[in-house]
């Protein structure tokens, strides 16, 4: 046995001695100096000495790890990952988005003002003043108690919104899709032009009323059909948001002229 392993495993066997008989409070410094060894070597990147090989030879596969332990984490090229020292890039700041634009109020950053101007004025949000997008309207009062209300019927509504969405839609959706082969997520494809479907004002022969079709009708007449085309539609839900359609969608209001002038004159006017 080489003299150096020999006296390496008598000092571990005198460590282990020193355990045995020592303190709780020794036992809790040598802990602690021992965490701050470690804390101080991983800040520094000193690599840990290879563990010996029993037969005196240097141990190849605890270099090898020692060597992947200290190379950095993110290599920008293949030598700073060869050598294990990373060059950190240069920080470009640019700075908070806290300028306002003096014309549409977005927020911008600095560098991004228009250039020859005095004034804070952009080009890239609203070309320079030319572009005025309207301010956005307050949510009716109907579907922000809906939105907001954290009761059975408040939940109901949210948990089938995409549902009340469809059953007052006024034309529904033509499309050619285009259905990928395979087992892999689904995915909503389409192939040419995207169409939305109207149909007559009235129905024809027996069929049932649908889309646009049901505003010509009487208001508690309107709840029934929509109700039918779907039995999971609360009627008092359907009703708030029929109350808020015919008072907030202009296209409402056109479809109430012509229900008006069917039941006056009983003919269909195309225009």
């Amino acid at each position: 046995m080489p003299p150096s392993l020999k006296s390496a495993r008598k000092h571990v066997k005198y460590k282990r001695m020193c355990r045995q008989t020592e303190s709780q409070d020794a036992r809790n410094k040598r802990l602690e100096d021992q965490r701050i060894r470690q804390q101080r070597a991983r800040q520094l990147k000193r690599p840990a000495l290879p563990v010996p090989d029993p037969n005196g030879r240097p141990n190849q596969h605890a270099n090898k790890r020692m060597k992947m332990q200290n190379r950095p984490v993110v290599a920008y090229s293949l030598e700073e990952y060869d050598t294990g020292v990373a060059k950190c890039p240069t920080i470009n700041d640019v700075g908070a988005m806290n300028h306002r634009c003096s014309n549409c109020d977005a927020y911008m950053f600095k560098d991004e003002i228009h250039r020859g101007t005095v004034e804070l004025t952009y080009s890239i949000c609203c070309a320079n003043g030319q572009v005025k997008i309207p301010d956005l309207t307050d949510t009716p009062r109907e579907i922000e108690t809906l939105l907001r209300d954290r009761s059975a019927k408040g939940r109901h509504f949210r948990q089938h919104i995409r549902a009340y969405n469809s059953n007052h839609a006024f034309a529904s959706l033509g499309i050619q899709e285009d259905r990928l082969p395979g087992q892999g997520p689904y995915t909503f494809r389409i192939h040419g032009s995207v169409y939305h479907r109207i149909g007559p004002l009235i129905p024809r022969g027996n069929s049932k009323p649908q889309f646009a079709q049901i505003y010509i009708y009487d208001t508690d007449e309107q709840i029934t059909l929509r109700a039918s085309n779907n039995s999971d539609m609360d009627t008092e839900i359907l009703r708030d948001i029929q109350s808020m359609l015919h008072r907030c969608n202009p296209f409402v209001k056109q479809f109430e002229m012509a229900s008006n002038h069917i039941c006056v004159t009983g003919q269909v006017q195309n225009s």
